[in-house]
């Protein structure tokens, strides 16, 4: 496994933030709630699929 290495600073833009990858790739996290932050991970040559996917937390997430 290679772990991803930054090429730039991450750029803050309100509640997203944006870095590039020493690949070409581009991470951004974009937080949508207090406790909630969607991942997102471009390929340098762009995405595979048209569609993206998200994990959503659980109802009673302050019993874990």
């Amino acid at each position: 496994m290679t772990p991803w290495t930054a090429r730039t600073k991450w750029i803050v833009d309100g509640s997203t933030a944006r870095v590039e990858l020493d690949d070409g790739a581009t991470m951004t996290l974009r937080f949508v709630g207090e406790r909630l932050a969607r991942v997102t991970l471009k390929p340098a040559s762009g995405y595979k699929e048209p569609r993206t996917w998200s994990i959503a937390p659980m109802a009673d997430s302050d019993r874990v």
